[in-house]
């Protein structure tokens, strides 16, 4: 049967396979198996065919695996050299075959002028070719990609990414140097999420080479490093500094020494207070041996030398202190660096500013906040005990001081069951014991109602203390005990001799 099939000529061939409805794609194939004549005609019948009945899938294919012989074939019969792969996130031959590198027939396809649409975008993420391939690492491809004249280098994806974006993001410094070399790729493009620009998202990576491409492939004059900010006012040297990378930092300050060291993002941070936070000494020194204003104030009011007090960088806040940051001055809510210091418990810092003798000043360690907080009632929150220690032993602190709810240390010690804290604030031979808040609560009061029971056994052994002091309601500690189901803490109040406990 297939010898008698072979000796006809092609159109009745044709005709034949139409009668007989051997239309499907996998028929076809099984004639270009079974013989070859029928297998040639069958071959051209089944491009046609995928062409006109599959949706030019043998050329996406084809472009998707580097098969360049199918895709000629696919072509050659009929295939739509823009159709978009449904398997694919809608990417076009050309996407497909940049995407995975087959240079070849990226070369290939872009020889079909007046048809082939060198720009066209993938359905899901807009997308062009020369964006995956930037984004893939593929130089080759992009180079090939670069050469076509109607190639549009700055097209976008949804994300707001171009190409050159993309090969920043991902540590491409050789795509970078390609498409830099275009003068109409333009760098200051930034991201529609956050504003951000090529040279930002590099910075911001820590990604040297990509940076060094950047600045070494173009003139200074292309770039807006004062200007180009992202939505948060960040700039690129300010990445550089609050991602810690000192070798970018240095890059940016050499090739734009002009760049305006004191910009502020949306919060009022400087360069330096990003520095600062970042504890990235070696740029914090850099920019104050430029000139920086070290008492710069972000919008909450805080200095570098707060900031580095309450991460507790004591090499910062030495250096700060050793270039005139002023050690008192205070933030929105009246706090010092020596309060951010003792609420975080860095007791090194807190020496340092204690013993400060730079131009900055002395401290006033006693400083009350806009809310009456000292740095005693700082440390007393959390139970830093060295600081505690250390500013008790001061004659310009009050161990008694309150707040303006007339809060002292001791009461929060009490409330916060910081026994330690407790055994150290009750030696104290100024200590007030019985000092009623605003509410009329004592120190004892507030052990009580909380169950503290080591705290409460603290207290009724100061000589001092009164277990009949009533709050503003009337109560003592002994009912804030029983009220809340302390009923072995109200035994321990009541079998006090000598007190007044039921009072």
């Amino acid at each position: 049967m297939s010898l008698l099939l072979s000796t006809l000529p092609p159109e009745i061939l044709l005709q034949i396979l139409k009668q007989h409805h051997i239309l499907s794609e996998s028929d076809l194939y099984s004639l270009v198996q079974v013989d070859h004549k029928l297998g040639s005609l069958a071959k051209e019948h089944l491009y046609k065919f995928n062409a006109r009945q599959s949706h030019s899938s043998a050329l996406s294919w084809a472009a998707e695996t580097g098969a360049l012989g199918t895709a000629q074939l696919a072509l050659r019969y009929g295939a739509d050299i823009n159709v978009r792969s449904h398997l694919h996130g809608g990417g076009t031959p050309l996407f497909l075959a940049a995407r995975n590198n087959h240079a070849g027939i990226v070369r290939w396809l872009l020889t079909k002028e007046g048809k082939l649409d060198v720009n066209s975008r993938g359905s899901m993420y807009h997308e062009t070719a020369l964006s995956i391939a930037s984004q893939m690492g593929h130089v080759g491809v992009v180079k090939i990609l670069l050469g076509h004249e109607s190639i549009l280098p700055d097209l976008a994806d949804t994300a707001g990414q171009t190409p050159l974006f993309w090969a920043c993001c991902n540590n491409h410094p050789a795509i970078v140097k390609a498409l830099i070399g275009r003068g109409d790729v333009n760098v200051n493009h930034q991201r529609r999420e956050d504003g951000a620009t090529a040279l930002m998202a590099a910075a911001a990576s820590g990604y040297i080479d990509v940076v060094g491409a950047l600045l070494s492939s173009s003139k200074p004059e292309r770039f807006n490093p004062n200007v180009c900010k992202s939505n948060d006012g960040m700039t690129a040297l300010m990445l550089a500094a609050v991602k810690r990378h000192a070798g970018i930092f240095d890059l940016l300050l050499g090739k734009f020494p002009t760049i305006d060291l004191a910009a502020q993002d949306n919060q009022g941070m400087t360069t330096l207070l990003h520095a600062v936070s970042a504890g990235e000494e070696s740029i914090v020194h850099n920019l104050i041996e430029r000139g920086v204003n070290v008492n710069h104030q972000n919008a909450d009011g805080v200095t570098p030398l707060a900031l580095a007090s309450s991460h507790g960088f004591e090499r910062i806040v030495r250096l700060l202190l050793s270039h005139k940051a002023d050690a008192m001055l205070l933030d929105k809510r009246g706090w010092s660096p020596l309060h951010w210091a003792a609420q975080s418990g860095h007791s090194g810092v807190v020496k340092l500013l204690l013993n400060n003798n730079s131009p900055g000043g002395t401290v006033d360690a006693g400083l009350r906040s806009f809310i009456g907080t000292t740095p005693l009632h700082c440390a007393s929150w959390d139970g830093h005990y060295d600081i505690i220690y250390l500013l008790v032993s001061r004659k310009d602190v009050d161990i008694n001081c309150e707040d303006n709810a007339g809060w002292t240390p001791l009461m929060w010690a009490a409330s916060n069951n910081k026994t330690e804290i407790l055994l150290l604030l009750l030696a104290h031979p100024h200590i007030q014991v019985n000092t009623r808040n605003h509410a009329g609560m004592t120190a004892l009061c507030f052990a009580a109602k909380k169950g503290h029971g080591m705290a409460v056994e603290m207290l009724v052994s100061h000589p001092g203390v009164d277990l009949a002091v009533k709050d503003e309601n009337g109560k003592t500690a002994r009912m804030y005990a029983l009220e809340n189901g302390y009923g072995d803490i109200a035994d321990v109040l009541s079998s006090e001799t000598g007190r007044n406990v039921r009072a």
